[in-house]
């Protein structure tokens, strides 16, 4: 108004902003369009539209004008939408389109937003671990534990081994009992052979528990047997070893004490009776039970609780038991050779030494196989049994059936001076001897006669 009045005085300090709003407000920039900017002061312009088609081209298919008119070419909009195959679809503006049967989600950054790939055999939705999904994807089917079968060759090999290793330890137990007052077996320390033989065929024995199907009942005798085997052979070997040790002590004017046999037997009962108080007391704290045990997502295995464990613990004494026998075969390597047990308790527990040390490293590096694992604990175990078995047995046996002219009491043998030795001063190592200490010795005592002297000790 103030310029149709031509008024610029009055223009220029009496105009406000609401005025030029208004003013905005009812004008036009082409003739016959509305005004550029709404009742709401939003600016009013026209847009064209543009649809990106199949090719990558983007066409004109419409305007979008002012007053919220929106001209569409429709058929420009359907060819665009139009498939290479021919078909059309409507397009969704969403991020991502729920999965199919057969898919699942993998999301990206963002919650709303995921991709779909396809489900392998062991994923689902409602899958645990002890189920997989059927063939169409749709439920779940449970995954029958498994163990060894007895008809399988990793429990058949070793249970045959087994097998002949229980008839080999019968046919040495049946020798030394029709052959026990024989010079052999009497200089051999009858009481702990028969100790050793016991244990022999538990460690045959065991074989057969631990390629059963694992039960609470299995799970217990596993924990007794596989301790009770191998402490009772090492234990009566450290016996024997430790009594060879004091018998055969250089310089030591005190009668040797703990060596007859029923003292020998006290002590080896005292040394299996510790480990199975170490059974008993895990027993009672961890009572024996199964587990599934999952060594890959499509296997479950049938196994008893806390195996692992429990023979570690069985091995840690037993192992303890094999460096100390090994320890002393190595004191009493140099003993008589008139006395040649302490040559097969050697050789017994070096090669005893060699198979543990190779066991342990595979046992626990197959913790994924349970077939390996359980075969070869059952093979070491037996070769523990057989070790002994020949290595200290099999020479005795040798002797008594295939060279009986060395099995004799007589003068010149060197098994019956042992013998007739050990006869002649058993009174002097049941009864402490006081002037064998502080006398000297006299002139027809030599140094032969010292050594055949603790020779006899150690057949008693």
């Amino acid at each position: 108004m103030a310029l149709k009045e031509n008024n610029c005085k009055n223009f220029i300090h009496g105009f406000e902003g609401k005025q030029l709003q208004k003013f905005y407000r009812n004008q036009s920039i082409l003739p016959n369009q509305p005004p550029l900017i709404d009742a709401n002061g939003d600016g009013i312009g026209q847009y064209s539209v543009f649809q990106l088609d199949n090719k990558g081209v983007y066409t004109l298919v419409g305007k979008w004008l002012a007053g919220n008119k929106l001209e569409l070419d429709i058929e420009k909009v359907r060819d665009g939408l139009r498939a290479t195959d021919g078909t059309t679809g409507v397009p969704v503006s969403v991020c991502s389109v729920p999965c199919e049967r057969g898919f699942y989600r993998a999301y990206q950054d963002q919650t709303c937003c995921w991709t779909c790939i396809p489900c392998d055999i062991t994923t689902s939705i409602i899958v645990n671990e002890t189920s997989l999904p059927n063939a169409n994807l749709d439920s779940c089917r449970f995954i029958k534990p498994v163990h060894l079968e007895w008809l399988s060759a990793w429990a058949l090999a070793p249970s045959i081994f087994s097998i002949a290793g229980i008839i080999s330890t019968l046919f040495v137990v049946i020798v030394f009992i029709k052959y026990n007052n024989t010079p052999v077996v009497m200089a051999s320390g009858r009481e702990l052979c028969y100790c050793m033989l016991f244990g022999i065929a538990l460690c045959y024995f065991v074989t057969f528990i631990l390629v059963s199907k694992p039960s609470s009942f299995i799970c217990t005798a596993q924990r007794i047997f596989m301790g009770l085997s191998m402490s009772a052979v090492y234990a009566a070997i450290l016996v024997k070893t430790n009594r060879l040790a004091r018998v055969f002590k250089a310089n030591s004017p005190v009668r040797p004490k703990c060596i007859s046999p029923p003292a020998q037997v006290f002590i080896c009962s005292g040394i299996v009776t510790t480990q199975m108080s170490f059974v008993l007391f895990f027993l009672f704290f961890d009572p024996p039970a199964t587990d599934i045990q999952f060594p890959t997502r499509i296997e479950t295995v049938l196994t008893c609780k806390n195996a692992t464990q429990h023979l570690a613990i069985s091995l840690g004494y037993n192992i303890a038991l094999i460096i100390l026998c090994t320890v002393y075969a190595v004191k009493t390597r140099k003993i008589p050779e008139n006395f040649n047990e302490t040559r097969l308790i050697g050789f017994t527990m070096y090669s005893t030494s060699i198979l543990w040390i190779s066991f342990v490293p595979i046992y626990f590096a197959t913790q994924n196989n349970f077939k390996i694992q359980i075969t070869s604990l059952c093979m070491c175990i037996s070769m523990s049994g057989t070790v002994a078995l020949a290595c200290f047995f099999a020479p005795k046996v040798y002797i008594v059936l295939f060279q009986p002219y060395k099995n004799v009491r007589t003068r010149h043998s060197a098994v019956g001076k042992l013998v007739n030795q050990q006869m002649r001063f058993i009174s002097q190592l049941t009864t402490p001897q006081p002037h064998f200490t502080t006398a000297e010795p006299s002139t027809n005592c030599t140094a032969v006669s010292i050594m055949d002297v603790k020779s006899s000790t150690l057949a008693l």
